[in-house]
């Protein structure tokens, strides 16, 4: 086993209560920013507004990051064999790692770089292979800053910035997914300014890197016009061939073993969403329906409540909660996916009390059960399950609809002649 020490002398158990309190006091501090007045949040500064933010969200970041520096994640080790295996010209589906590589082949050229790192230096591999994620978290919070002006933006880039569930994800669970939701929001963003061609290589790009944006694809689709369509659905899926097509130039015969591999993702259920309700012995056809039947439903909602007027960001945000809270097979990284879209819709408190309710299981999980294998307590999955879909049951509701009211009021601001409330 790879040490659990980290450099700062301490145990990891002493470490990661640390955590716990750092990612509380930032959960309080997304609350607070959300419920107060925004008159109040203003403040005269002769530094650029997007300086104390990234310098914040980066600060949070590294220092969440030591907690599991080097220790033995899932994540890590998966990072390690197949860098190794992709640096040395070995097939990266077929053998010892098959079981770990199930996103396309872009992502791991990566973890080969980082694979150069000797064995010897777990610490040091651990942060550079996270490194980027939460880089790329960081950048989140300023593109939401740049793309949401006024007061309006500035909460929205604090409330992303220290979000608790958000930090954890790039640091200590050790995840890719900021960089895809980094792209994913430059998308959505091109896309409500009428650009369907740098929006759809914006999302081809997310693509590239994991494919859960295409379970997303539906809504995007019909936020633009008939003629534009088939160029964004061209624009989105052809950096994912293009990726396994240059793979396949070196490694034909795994390039099609992944493609399949990545067309059937089976990720293992962790207890979160519906996965309570199926026992362990359940056939995969029933998870897979399960899995295909929440994807449809959250297709469903979004594209009505975009046809119901909602901005594109809203749709989005309340497509990925209704299949985060209704799949058996959903991991706690995939709870961050909706945080900033909640955001770029204007709905900073669904946003930030959303936060709370997952911020238990989060900690649980990537604290305790991947750590030590203890068990993640039922209830902190059922609270996290619950506000999922508490926050897909508000934005469904005529209420949250309505203009003028609730959050929506925050403020309105136009994008290229796209009105949407912020």
């Amino acid at each position: 086993m790879l040490p659990l020490d980290g450099p700062l002398g301490l145990s990891h158990g002493a470490l990661r209560w640390w955590a716990v309190a750092l990612l509380a006091a930032c959960s309080a501090a997304t609350v607070a920013i959300a419920f107060a007045s925004p008159t109040r949040l203003q403040r005269q500064s002769r530094l650029p507004r997007w300086v104390p933010v990234v310098v914040t969200a980066l600060l949070v970041r590294a220092l969440c990051s030591l907690v599991q520096d080097g220790g033995t994640f899932d994540v890590l080790v998966a990072y390690r064999a197949i860098g190794e295996h992709l640096f040395a010209g070995r097939d990266i589906w077929t053998g010892t790692t098959d079981s770990l590589a199930t996103y396309p082949p872009t992502v791991y050229l990566w973890w080969a770089v980082a694979g150069l790192i000797p064995a010897g230096h777990p610490h040091l591999f651990a942060a550079a292979v996270r490194a980027p994620f939460w880089i790329a978290d960081a950048a989140v919070a300023v593109l939401l800053l740049r793309i949401i002006p006024g007061a309006s933006g500035a909460r929205a880039a604090w409330l992303y910035a220290l979000c608790p569930v958000v930090i954890a994800v790039p640091t200590l669970h050790g995840q890719v997914d900021p960089v895809v939701d980094l792209l994913l929001v430059a998308g959505v963003a091109l896309l409500q300014r009428g650009q369907a061609t740098a929006g759809g290589i914006a999302v081809g790009a997310a693509i590239v890197v994991k494919q859960w944006p295409v379970y997303f694809l539906l809504p995007l689709l019909a936020a633009v016009t008939r003629r534009r369509a088939p160029v964004l659905l061209l624009c989105a899926l052809a950096p994912l061939l293009a990726s396994f097509g240059i793979y396949a130039l070196f490694h034909a015969a795994d390039a099609w073993r992944g493609l399949s591999f990545v067309a059937t993702y089976r990720p293992h259920r962790q207890g979160l969403g519906t996965s309570v309700l199926f026992p362990d012995d359940s056939p995969a056809g029933i998870i897979i329906a399960t899995n295909i039947a929440a994807v449809l439903a959250g297709a469903v909602a979004g594209v009505a409540a975009l046809r119901s007027q909602r901005s594109l960001a809203e749709a989005m945000a309340l497509d990925m909660l209704i299949v985060v809270g209704l799949s058996p097979t959903v991991s706690d990284q995939y709870l961050m996916w909706a945080i900033p879209f909640l955001l770029l819709a204007g709905r900073l408190r669904t946003a930030a009390l959303l936060g709370v309710g997952l911020l238990p299981a989060v900690l649980s999980l990537d604290l305790w059960t991947s750590v030590d294998g203890t068990a993640t307590p039922r209830a902190l999955l059922l609270l996290a399950t619950a506000s999922v879909l508490a926050a897909a049951g508000w934005l469904l509701s005529p209420r949250a609809g309505g203009s003028g009211r609730g959050e929506r009021r925050v403020a309105a601001h136009a994008v290229d002649g796209v009105v949407e409330a912020a």
